[in-house]
């Protein structure tokens, strides 16, 4: 599996995309209801079948001033259908508002959904990584194990002619045992790397990743980072947090205003006076209606007071969501760089072990070297392979971490 496909299977299964995506349809919905206040509609119906029994023992004059206003308990099906209109005129501005807050709730959710899926795709990265630096790690111990047992061959042999003393098996013996010890660790590691991986993955099956390392490329410079990071996913979920707290404000305050709208009412009933009729009845009305609220025990005020510090507190998260953005894009900038200069002279350090380790075993075989010699350029070698791999790993981390910082996908 190559990073990209696990990258794309993570964000398929991990809770958090799905809880993302839910919380975007939930402010879309928010935006939907805040723009149906524009006109409000409702139909109203209701039937009901019961028996009933009108003004019992109610006087004589009472029963004969009113037709059916006495009858005996009977079966009666009333029938009840209202429709309102109303459209607002002036709210103080709140309608506005609202619309404009519910519309930047609607972007913030999506920013959010955007950074969650950046930051899960760093962090399977990194998990991704680590699985690789430990299997390439491994399998330069397995190639360091091999080396040793060839040697431990050629020490026997010689030992066996006479040439070389019995002390120099015992050591060549402890090498490999030491060696078999250290791929053990690395076995260890790898299964422990690959529990995490599947982890961030949220799988149970066990898969076989076959990406290596890229070769690292130029960076890019840092004023480009930052330039790109003031437009990451996290500062403008904060930037539209802060500025529909502001309308959030706008929203509260037009309570204090008067409000203004155009009404219209229907309604039709098989009812009148309190006594049922064979058919129905129906009455209307229209007009305009001017409301306000003039004093409430300043509840208003109170709120518009809580809006407004509300709004401040927002919009200094959002400042210091910028000037986070900004430091993590410096910090990874600098390690990325960092580990870009420290990787040539790694492998041209790698490249002179090789060649001063096979020098050193062809010596030793001719009586001119030293086995202390060989044991200590083998080592030398491994550290020097295993260190090249994590720097080879740390370019390819921090990479996606600047990238990540940058908003892009790492």
């Amino acid at each position: 599996m190559g990073l990209a496909d696990a990258v794309a299977l993570a964000q398929h299964r991990r809770a958090e995309i799905g809880q993302a995506a839910l919380d975007v349809e939930l402010a879309r919905l928010g935006r939907w209801r805040a723009g149906l206040k524009r006109v409000r509609l409702t139909l109203d119906g209701r039937i009901s079948e019961q028996v009933e029994r009108r003004n019992i023992n109610a006087p004589a004059a009472v029963c004969e001033s009113f037709e059916g206003a006495c009858d005996p308990a009977g079966r009666v099906r009333l029938i009840d259908l209202t429709a309102n209109l109303e459209v607002p005129i002036f709210t103080g501005f709140g309608l506005e508002a609202s619309w404009s807050e519910a519309r930047l709730r609607e972007r913030a959710a999506r920013a959010a959904f955007r950074a969650q899926s950046s930051t899960l795709a760093l962090e399977v990265t990194r998990a991704y990584w680590a699985v690789r630096s430990t299997e390439l790690a491994r399998q330069t111990a397995r190639r360091a194990l091999t080396r040793r047992r060839e040697m431990a061959e050629i020490i026997v042999a010689r030992a066996e002619a006479g040439i070389a003393p019995k002390p120099d098996v015992h050591r060549a013996r402890i090498a490999v045992l030491r060696q078999e010890a250290e791929l053990a660790r690395w076995d260890a590691e790898v299964t422990e790397a690959r529990a995490e991986f599947a982890s961030a993955l949220q799988i149970e099956d066990e898969l076989t990743l076959t990406e290596d390392p890229p070769i690292a490329t130029a960076a890019p410079s840092l004023d480009e980072a930052l330039a790109r990071a003031r437009q990451r996913p996290e500062v403008e979920q904060a930037s539209s947090n802060a500025e529909a707290e502001r309308h959030r404000v706008g929203t509260v305050r037009g309570d204090l205003w008067p409000h203004l709208s155009l009404f219209a009412r229907a309604d039709a009933r098989n009812e009148a006076f309190g006594l049922p009729q064979p058919r129905l009845i129906g009455s209307y009305s229209a007009g305009l209606l001017a409301s306000w609220l003039l004093f409430d025990s300043f509840t208003t005020y109170q709120a518009v007071r809580s809006a407004e510090a509300e709004q401040r507190k927002i919009a200094l998260q959002a400042e210091r969501v910028i000037h986070e953005a900004l430091a993590e894009v410096r910090t990874a900038h600098a390690r990325l760089q960092g580990a870009m200069a420290r990787l040539p002279p790694l492998r041209q350090a790698q490249g002179l072990a090789e060649g001063s380790l096979d020098l050193l075993r062809r010596r030793y075989q001719t009586g001119h070297a030293l086995l202390l010699e060989v044991l200590s350029a083998e080592e030398e070698l491994e550290t020097l392979e295993i260190e090249v791999i994590a720097a080879t790993i740390a370019v390819a981390e921090t990479r996606a971490a600047l990238f990540a910082a940058m908003g892009a996908t790492p």
